[in-house]
């Protein structure tokens, strides 16, 4: 949406789930909030797991809004950027109540149409093993067999100067972790899971991922919660000169002053930030021109007042 009153065109602060296939699309996303600082604690291993051509697996956990998903690709972003070979990406969400074998096995079929569709041509004994996953009988006798399947595609795309990742959305149980670890032992790929805070079995999903990831040096945990109002000054600001060389209009000290007591996640903050612009710049009379009226600014008492107008249209989009 273009705001020509702020000489934008487009809206800096609007939300949307960073995209790993754009180049140019981190430069909206800032690393520097909330769970995000985990990332550069996690890059080391990253980096030494990646060049070691070793698997590793990082579960990104929070609540609604708090920015899983785009936290979740910029790890993949990040991981296509450490390995020398392209990868392919795999996305799939496994249902609330699915058995952990049944789910990995539909991760393995996902895998080959992927690579299918790429015009990657997997081995025959491959193949047949990927075939052979659907006639077993399901729990405590695939995992052999799905280990083994996993070595031999990665086998296959790195003849071709392939790798891949996966995103798994939502992970329903701690299990999946246990067996994501076994099925990717003997591979060189990225496996990033999501986790609902909110989801009952949050608890032992945590608990898996530190003892079969973070302890055994196999992955990590991110934990992404609301924003303290210092992480919402840096958002803001970041976001703003990275589209515009003009002044912000907000008041960045009142916005950390705002934030420190009303803590929204992410996802949340840029939707408040983008509707106060939205609004501003149909309030003000005709021809305006930012920086030169101070009627398209935002003081302290401006936010504070504002945020619940914003807050209702939030509410009212989230139903």
């Amino acid at each position: 949406m273009e705001l020509p009153y702020y000489n934008l065109v487009r809206n800096p602060f609007q939300n949307r789930t960073l995209d790993f296939a754009r180049p140019d699309d981190e430069k909206l996303f800032v690393r520097e909030v909330d769970g995000c600082h985990g990332i550069t604690a996690l890059e080391p291993a990253m980096r030494e797991r990646a060049r070691a051509e070793q698997p590793m697996c990082v579960v990104v956990m929070g609540g609604s809004g708090t920015g899983r998903t785009t936290v979740a690709h910029y790890l993949v972003k990040l991981w296509r950027g450490l390995v020398t070979r392209r990868n392919l990406v795999v996305r799939c969400e496994p249902m609330p109540d699915s058995d952990v074998e049944v789910f990995l096995t539909e991760l393995v079929l996902y895998l080959r149409n992927e690579i299918e569709s790429s015009g990657i041509h997997l081995a025959d004994s491959t193949s047949k093993l990927i075939d052979s996953l659907e006639s077993l009988p399901g729990k405590g006798t695939i995992g052999p067999k799905l280990e083994r399947v996993l070595r031999n595609v990665d086998t296959d795309l790195k003849a071709k100067d392939w790798g891949f990742a996966c995103v798994i959305e939502r992970a329903p149980t701690g299990r999946l972790l246990e067996e994501l670890k076994r099925a990717f032992a003997k591979t060189a790929g990225l496996v990033v899971v999501t986790v609902d805070d909110v989801n009952p079995t949050a608890s032992e999903v945590r608990a898996a991922a530190k003892q079969h990831l973070a302890d055994s040096g196999f992955g990590g945990l991110l934990e992404l919660n609301v924003l303290p109002g210092a992480d919402v000054r840096v958002l803001i600001d970041r976001r703003w000169t990275t589209v515009s060389p003009l002044r912000n209009p907000f008041d960045l000290d009142g916005l950390e002053e705002v934030f420190s007591t009303m803590q929204r996640p992410i996802a949340r903050v840029l939707f408040l930030l983008s509707q106060m612009l939205v609004y501003r710049h149909g309030e003000v009379a005709p021809g305006a021109v930012w920086p030169d009226d101070d009627a398209l600014a935002f003081t302290r008492d401006a936010i504070r007042n504002n945020l619940p107008m914003a807050d209702v249209t939030w509410r009212e989009v989230s139903r």
